[in-house]
């Protein structure tokens, strides 16, 4: 065999430099192989930490953006819950009125006026004033002192009670005011 038509592929002989020459490689310029994979594990390591460094920056902006997705959601979610609750309040506040009313001023009436009242007077419009009547006249401590009055002044789910030198209102539609500004506001 001749040397020189051979020279490009790999030698065998030769445990200095494996495969020097091979595929028109220079022996001449080469480190050792020591070197050359030292270096090759640093170029792949600085690949690696760009690669590493590229994902992080996109679970970042990901992160991101699920904590806005998430901050909106939430909103949404409390925004459409107080709707809720204000439209249940304003559907369910004045059934609750007509329903228990009446029950309420029977049951708080007689620790809130003064023993010494000798009469007292309830005006509340027509429905409420049937109600009121029926259980004033059930308690023993109301049926003697109380007179229910029917009067459309104080409005639906309103009783007005007064005695000779006071009185308060029963306002069961303030309230119902009151707590829905108050799911508005928060």
């Amino acid at each position: 065999m001749s040397e020189s038509y051979f020279s490009h592929l790999p030698r065998f002989d030769n445990t200095e430099t494996p495969h020097a020459g091979f595929l028109g490689h220079s022996t001449e310029d080469e480190t050792s192989p020591a070197a050359s994979s030292e270096e090759t594990e640093a170029d792949e390591t600085a690949d690696l930490h760009e690669e590493a460094v590229r994902k992080l920056a996109i679970i970042e902006q990901t992160m991101n953006a699920l904590a806005e997705l998430s901050d909106q959601v939430r909103r949404d979610a409390i925004q459409r819950t107080e709707e809720r609750l204000t439209a249940m309040a304003e559907q369910l506040f004045p059934q609750l009125g007509r329903a228990f009313l009446a029950e309420e001023i029977a049951r708080n009436l007689p620790d809130l006026m003064p023993a010494s009242a000798p009469s007292v007077e309830i005006r509340a419009e027509p429905e409420l004033a049937a109600d009121l009547q029926h259980i004033v006249e059930q308690s023993p401590q109301l049926a003697g002192i109380c007179h229910v009055i029917e009067d459309e002044n104080p409005g639906p789910n309103r009783a007005t009670v007064s005695w000779g030198d006071g009185g308060m209102d029963f306002d069961f539609a303030s309230l119902l005011e009151a707590c829905t500004a108050r799911l508005k506001t928060s």
